[in-house]
Parts: C-alpha cells; structure tokens; sequence
C-alpha cells in the first residue's frame, strides 16, 4: 500500500476475531494498533509503518480515510435523528384563483366518482363539468350546485348518509 498524498489519519476497525490469527498478527493488533478486540475502531496516522502493520493483518481489518469515517457517522445519526410528526390538514382551505378551480376539478370528480349514475341524470350532471355551475368546499363538506330540471345542491355527506346507507 503506498501512502496516499490527501489522507493523514486512518480509521482502523477490527472486523474479523483474534482466535485463531497468528501471535504475530495479535500483537500487531493489540499492541502496536492499540485494538483491543472485534469491533472496535482506532484512528492512526497513515504512516509507512502502520501501513506495513495493516498490510499483515488487512482480512482481519476494515481502513478507511478520517473523512470517509466522519462522513459515514454523520449520515449514521442523521438517519437516527428524529423526523417531524406528519400533519394531516382535513379542512383544507380553498385558495382563490386557478389553483382553487383545479381543486375544485378534482374534487368534483371525487364527488361524482361516489354519485351513482342514475343519480347524476337525475340531479343533470349528464356532462360532467359542463353541467356545474359552482363548487364548494366548507368544513369539510364538497357542495356541488348543478343546472337541470331541478337546480340540485348536495353534500357529499349527505349523499353518503341518505343514499348510499354510510
């Protein structure tokens, strides 16, 4: 291993157990790298030396760069940090202008995907948006107003509880 010019410090993390590796390469671990068993990580200077060391004992080890290292915790505990609760708004208040029609859009074609379709001749809602004079949206309530026969206006609620037995 030659000494890369970027790096002065290495990170080194013992990943395989002592039992069973030669006196030699204990003693390179535990005496000269100062690791005292499996898991454990030191921080050494990238010196031609520690690298001989490390080029002995390089299956038992994991090395890395300080800043790889100070990288790879920081994403660690980002990923542990704790998020913000996620805010669920049910009365969604209707902006005025072409954002409020195409909410209105939407949520008239919701409206009508749960209108059965005798009941949508019978209310003139032949032609869907054709056929819509006014959309509203009030605590929580869709109120569509449509033209025909009858000028018909009726909540969502109100369809869900008297026709479909919700």
């Amino acid at each position: 291993m030659s000494k890369p010019a970027w790096t002065t410090h290495l990170v080194v993390k013992l990943v395989r157990g002592l039992p069973g590796t030669k006196q030699k390469h204990r003693t390179a671990l535990v005496k000269t790298l100062g690791i005292p068993k499996r898991g454990h990580s030191v921080v050494v200077k990238n010196t031609p030396t520690v690298l001989g060391l490390i080029e002995q004992v390089k299956r038992l080890v994991e090395v890395e760069t300080l800043e790889m290292y100070m990288e790879r915790i920081q994403n660690e505990i980002l990923a542990k940090k704790c998020r913000p609760p996620f805010v669920m708004r049910h009365n969604v208040p209707v902006d005025q202008g072409k954002e409020s029609t195409q909410k209105k859009t939407v949520w008239f074609y919701l409206f009508l995907s749960m209108v059965p379709v005798f009941w949508k001749s019978s209310l003139g809602c032949d032609d869907l948006l054709e056929t819509c004079n006014d959309l509203s949206y009030e605590s929580g309530t869709l109120y569509a107003d449509c033209k025909g026969p009858e000028k018909a206006s009726i909540s969502l609620n109100e369809y869900l509880s008297n026709y479909a037995g919700i």
